[in-house]
């Protein structure tokens, strides 16, 4: 198995059919993975507890705009390429 290292994956927004795989995969995980899924569906008001708020992305109630070349930029100081 590889090592891997996940603090936490937040799932957000879901559909119904998650729920139903969801059931067969986590069957499958760790129970330390288990314990950083977090499944709030549409409660975006939970993020605060993982993140700060100037991380949380602006169609989620936070500041961080949703902009690709915003995101390029802050995370690896590059652009995408003009159309």
């Amino acid at each position: 198995m590889l090592p891997i290292r996940i603090a936490a994956i937040v799932i957000l927004h879901q559909p119904w059919i998650f729920n139903m795989v969801w059931k067969f995969l986590s069957v499958l995980l760790s129970p330390k993975l288990l314990s950083r899924v977090y499944i709030w569906g549409t409660s975006v008001d939970k993020l605060s507890e993982l993140l700060s708020a100037e991380n949380v992305l602006s169609i989620h109630g936070g500041p961080y705009p949703v902009d690709h070349n915003s995101f390029l930029q802050d995370y690896f100081g590059e652009s995408l390429p003009e159309a």
